[in-house]
């Protein structure tokens, strides 16, 4: 099960250590505990909307050192709501960690079969997701165009190209904006029935309008690609709902929580 820790004033959401491959780890930052005024407050991690650079490296650094990580170790993707999957290798590890300019270009897929090269993604609704192996695992963000695009899939996919066995990994959806508060048009709606079907309850008519239920869609490719359903796991909390979140959807201009997954070779 998911634990919520605080620490010195940092909020930090982690995944229980039974559920994954021996050695991996997760764990999700919220908008609590950094030094960002508003409307980035207070512990937005991108350098991409607009913050104080001094205080995104600020942030960075409180939430590696609240995960005992290296800073310097950690890899970041340039997100562009697209379908690259990067592959992170030892001479790659620690891109983007400092700065925009040195993270992937264009990519919303991390993948490493490294150990000690923590992957780390951003999201203010989008969904962060983690698949995981035995000695491989990937990260994606993906909002309605990467869930669309199988953005989960194509990363289970290039694990099983490193041998990694689809039915024996572990998925994990982080907090992301739900089906409660996500109102699409009528032509978002008609492309994700089209591609999931009216009864996968992927979208839904309420008094709002049409509601897109993210979470999921995304479950629903991740069963495609091969995972087995009981090995699929979601955090739970809806961005726009809960404060503790960034949520573009409900602020506008406002900062990104981050997810980061990384292996550390044993099974602590």
């Amino acid at each position: 099960m998911a634990q919520t820790h605080s620490l010195p004033g940092l909020l930090i959401l982690d995944w229980g250590a039974s559920e994954l491959p021996p050695g991996c780890h997760i764990a999700m930052s919220t908008r609590r505990g950094g030094v960002s005024p508003p409307p980035y407050d207070s512990l937005n991690v991108s350098y991409a909307v607009g913050d104080d650079p001094v205080s995104v490296t600020r942030n960075r650094g409180i939430l590696a050192a609240a995960l005992r990580l290296p800073l310097s170790a950690v890899t970041f993707a340039a997100q562009a709501h697209g379908l690259r999957v990067q592959d992170v290798g030892e001479m790659e590890r620690g891109r983007g960690h400092a700065s925009l300019g040195d993270a992937f270009a264009g990519t919303d897929g991390l993948l490493t079969e490294q150990v000690a090269t923590p992957l780390a993604i951003l999201t203010a609704d989008c969904y962060p997701i983690a698949v995981m192996g035995d000695g491989a695992i990937a990260i994606a963000h993906a909002g309605w165009r990467g869930t669309l695009g199988n953005l989960a899939g194509r990363c289970v996919a290039e694990l099983v190209r490193r041998g990694q066995p689809a039915g024996e990994m572990t998925g994990y959806l982080g907090p992301g904006i739900r089906d409660c508060c996500y109102t699409v048009d009528e032509g978002r709606a008609a492309a994700f029935v089209e591609r999931y079907g009216e009864e996968s309850g992927v979208c839904s008519r309420s008094p709002k309008g049409m509601m897109l239920d993210l979470a999921m869609a995304n479950r629903l490719n991740l069963q495609a690609a091969g995972l087995q359903a009981h090995r699929i796991f979601s955090q739970g909390d809806c961005t726009a709902c809960n404060p503790e979140y960034f949520s573009y959807r409900r602020d506008g201009l406002t900062g990104r929580q981050a997810m980061v997954i990384w292996m550390s070779g044993d099974a602590g």
